[in-house]
């Protein structure tokens, strides 16, 4: 991996040299050997994480196996999970309609509120 990187910065660095001296044939050929170099490094990159991938999955495969009741129980606790979270961020925002009659509901329950209590405090003080 080093020696790709090496190539891909010394394609790099002749690149900018045609691009100052306005070689523009040199640097279509340096910024291909950068182009190929940088596939390489991503290939290679990319069998490194599906090799990793696939071991995993081989392990939870196995362990799915071997435990299947906590495995049920897992995928149940992730899927509600997941669907909490989507439903916390898909839910519809309130309309202005709902958020009036709404604040209007909390108004009228805090007057009934403090009206009640203005009347048990009569009451106490009559009695």
């Amino acid at each position: 991996m080093a020696n790709a990187q090496n190539n891909i910065q010394t394609a790099a660095k002749h690149a900018v040299a045609d691009a100052r001296e306005g070689d523009f044939q040199g640097l279509k050929e340096n910024l291909g050997v950068v182009a190929r170099q940088a596939g390489k490094v991503v290939e290679k990159e990319l069998g490194k994480a599906r090799r990793t991938a696939t071991e995993a999955a081989g392990q939870v495969e196995k362990t799915a196996r071997a435990h299947p009741y906590a495995a049920a129980g897992v995928t149940f606790g992730a899927g509600a999970l997941i669907g909490a979270l989507l439903h916390a961020v898909l839910r519809p925002a309130p309309t202005a309609l709902q958020i009036v009659v709404r604040a209007l509901k909390n108004s009228a329950e805090a007057t009934r509120d403090t009206f009640v209590t203005g009347l048990r405090n009569v009451r106490r003080a009559v009695h």
